[in-house]
């Protein structure tokens, strides 16, 4: 993985309450959505953040001048991947790679201030990790080599987890398939 961004104990503070402000902003939409369309309001937002996630992916691929055939797991999660996501390192996120080689990749969430934002706002949080998380990640991969799959994510294979708000870390985990 590449180095993580080094950031002064200010500008983490500035991270962290505006990373809690839109999570929970996000939360309360979603919600909103929920209660007043159901399941297709839920539909309708996974399919748009999949969409956005492949946009992106793809995106920042082009950006960094590689096609999709040269990004394996390696080079995704050390070159692109932390392009979308390094804001959320000062914001509270703890994550440890167990597993890291050119066709796969596994990691433990121990701790997320996004997800402690949208539980603050919602109990039903796990569903904002279904859209947030899970649909946006999988278009993502899409969009830099549609060979990157999740074989683990979060809710995809039913775990335990701390969206359900077990002490048990998210583990996802990423491959290149054939």
């Amino acid at each position: 993985m590449a180095d993580a961004p080094q950031f002064s104990e200010e500008t983490k503070e500035i991270v962290k309450r505006c990373i809690w402000m839109e999570s929970r902003k996000l939360a309360v939409t979603v919600k909103a959505i929920y209660e007043a369309f159901g399941d297709e309001g839920m539909n309708v937002l996974k399919k748009a953040m999949t969409e956005f996630g492949r946009q992106k992916g793809a995106e920042i691929r082009d950006e960094k001048g590689l096609k999709a055939e040269d990004c394996d797991v390696e080079v995704t999660l050390s070159q692109i991947y932390p392009e979308a996501h390094k804001h959320f390192a000062p914001a509270g996120l703890d994550m440890e790679r167990v597993e890291f080689t050119p066709t796969r990749s596994e990691s433990k969430v121990h701790s997320c201030s996004q997800l402690n934002a949208w539980k603050d706002v919602w109990d039903e949080s796990w569903r904002m990790c279904e859209i947030y998380a899970k649909c946006q990640d999988e278009g993502f991969m899409e969009g830099v080599n549609p060979k990157l799959k999740w074989h683990k994510h979060v809710l995809k294979d039913g775990s335990k987890c701390l969206a359900h708000g077990d002490a048990h870390p998210c583990v996802i985990g990423l491959e290149l398939t054939k």
